[in-house]
């Protein structure tokens, strides 16, 4: 994937989130939007850089990958 699609996905996958967050959606760890949050993580590592503060930041937040 390009840096574009990288980006395009990324928003794409943050505005589905957001959009049901706005609606009322209570997030948590096994809700609908988990593969999403995944998805996100290794999107932003990808398109960052493994070593970049916010793909170390997304991994340490990820309490679906310590599993």
């Amino acid at each position: 994937m390009t840096k574009n699609q990288l980006s395009s996905r990324i928003i794409e996958l943050q505005s589905e989130i957001t959009s049901a967050t706005l609606k009322g959606h209570k997030s948590n760890d096994d809700d609908i939007f988990k593969s999403h949050r995944m998805e996100l993580m290794i999107l932003r590592c990808m398109l960052y850089g493994e070593d970049s503060k916010i793909c170390k930041t997304e991994k340490s937040n990820c309490r679906s990958c310590k599993k």
